[in-house]
């Protein structure tokens, strides 16, 4: 009993806490900062999300020097399951973000316009530049995405 409580009490640690995101905060979060930005987007229904965002974390987690934010698409409602689902995929320290109303348009919207709500998608913003792009990306496609050259 006393081991399946410390389990319990571990797994809540582990488990990110979603803010919820609203045009407000998505205009705040598209906002260039100091350092690389990228914006993973991702749905509990997405099939090919959970190796886009391991292949994100391991690029964070070898010294790229990103501010990484990981935006679940789907409502508010479903916060607890994404949380979950991200604490069992053990990915690095990121914000955790969740949309205030599922595939919401125009939160979508708010961070990138061109975006058609193919998953996953990933936004990049530089303080003078920004990029995106869909689909899983290979080490050499997240190399180009990020302005990184390859060795």
């Amino acid at each position: 009993m006393m081991l399946a409580t410390a389990f319990a009490a571990l797994a809540q640690l582990a488990t990110p806490t979603l803010q919820v995101l609203d045009e407000v905060a998505a205009r705040h979060l598209v906002a260039p900062g100091a350092r690389t930005k990228v914006i993973a987007l991702w749905s509990l229904d997405c099939g090919y999300c959970d190796a886009h965002l391991r292949a994100l974390d391991t690029l964070a987690r070898n010294g790229a020097p990103l501010d990484v934010a990981i935006v679940a698409t789907d409502g508010a409602e479903r916060s607890e399951a994404a949380a979950a689902h991200l604490a069992a995929l053990q990915l690095g320290s990121s914000s955790t973000w969740i949309y205030a109303e599922a595939a919401s348009p125009r939160i979508g919207y708010r961070l990138d316009p061109e975006w058609g709500g193919e998953l996953p998608r990933t936004i990049v913003i530089d303080p003078d530049a920004r990029r995106s792009r869909s689909g899983v990306l290979s080490e050499v496609q997240w190399k180009q995405l990020l302005g990184v050259s390859p060795e």
